[in-house]
Order: structure tokens, then sequence, then C-alpha cells
């Protein structure tokens, strides 16, 4: 089992060890459809690993990297999702889903430029991405089911 050193609020990973409802996060979900074309859902959460457990089950293919960064108050977290929405509109395949052509250096440039700059239009913060991989999902994963297994049993779990 992987263990996971944690810093402040968050685990090395990433992941928010609590959950503060005023501390909101950027996330990026990469699923590749077909040779370096990846559909991407740009969102807002306060817990990311619980949200890419929530969109697993909806998504038609295997989520091959989730991008995150810390934004802080709902509000601008908000504002920081519609203006890259609105920017990347011409590539919006449905709702908060956009295409992307990854193996193309000149498109992964595009879609850092416009987050970049978005983040810091409306936040002054200068965006610095994390990365979830598919085997961090998957520990996560894991990790909920047994504490799932062990509530049901009527084991504490510390």
């Amino acid at each position: 089992m992987q263990s996971f050193r944690v810093s402040g609020l968050y685990s090395h990973d990433g992941r928010l060890v609590r959950s503060i409802a005023e501390s909101w996060f950027l996330y990026a979900i990469f699923c590749e459809i077909e040779n370096g074309v990846a559909l991407v859902k740009i969102g807002r959460a306060t817990n990311v690993y619980s949200r890419m457990m929530q969109l697993q089950v909806g998504i038609p293919y295997p989520i091959s990297v989730v991008l995150f960064a810390e934004i802080g108050e709902l509000h601008v977290a908000s504002d920081v999702e519609k203006g890259i929405h609105r920017d990347f509109v011409s590539r919006r395949i449905r709702g908060e889903w956009f295409r992307f052509q990854l193996s193309d250096p000149v498109d992964k440039e595009y879609f850092h430029k416009i987050t970049k700059a978005v983040v810091h239009f409306y936040s002054g913060m200068y965006l610095q991405w994390k990365k979830i991989t598919p085997n961090q999902l998957a520990a996560y994963a894991s990790l909920k089911m047994r504490k799932r297994k062990k509530k049901k049993m009527g084991i504490d779990s510390p």
C-alpha cells in the first residue's frame, strides 16, 4: 500500500486531507479518445479525487490524466471556470467538454497558455498545475472501498 506524506492540508499527491468549503480547486480531466486526441473536462471541486470518482462512472473513456490547482474561494473558482469555458468555446464538444489534439505541441501550449492567463486574470495567481495519474485514482478508489467495507462491518477505521 502506498503511503502519503501530509504537508499542511494536502498530501504530497495533492489530495485534500481535510475538506474545507472555502478551498476550491480547478481541474482538467483528460480522456484520450484516439491518436493523441483528447476530450478535456474543465470544472471545479473541493475534493478533486472524489469528483473524479463521480465522473469516471459516466465517462465512456478512461481518464488518462487529471490536472488540478488550488484556486481558493468559490466565487473566484467559478469565475475562472466560466472564463476558461468561454475562451475554449470553439473547442466545445458538449457542456464542459472540449477537444484538444494533445500530440500537437501547439495545441498543448494553447491549452496551457489560456488556462494560465484566465487563472491569473481572475485570481491574480500564477497557475501551478499538479497531476493525478490513473494509478493514484485507483489507489484512492481502493482506499474508499476498504473504508466502506469496514464501516459496513461496524469496524472503526482511523
